[in-house]
């Protein structure tokens, strides 16, 4: 399956809301998702902010965090 690239891809709404929903349950301070297929970035999304401290830096494509692999062929 091919997905549509650019900003206006919104396939990915339901996944980025549900790691919202999880990051808010869990009281992470923040969330991300980047998913590649076939080599080309189809979803960069990013939620709130490096810790919670007052003044803490949202976070964005600079930051830096851990990351999950999940592989579906």
């Amino acid at each position: 399956m091919q997905l549509p690239v650019g900003a206006s891809n919104n396939a990915f709404n339901e996944l980025n809301e549900y790691v919202l929903k999880i990051r808010n349950m869990i009281s992470a301070s923040a969330a991300s998702t980047y998913i590649i297929q076939d080599g080309c970035v189809v979803n960069e999304w990013y939620a709130g902010y490096h810790d919670k401290t007052i003044g803490s830096r949202e976070i964005d494509v600079q930051s830096r965090s851990n990351i999950a692999s999940i592989r579906h062929s």
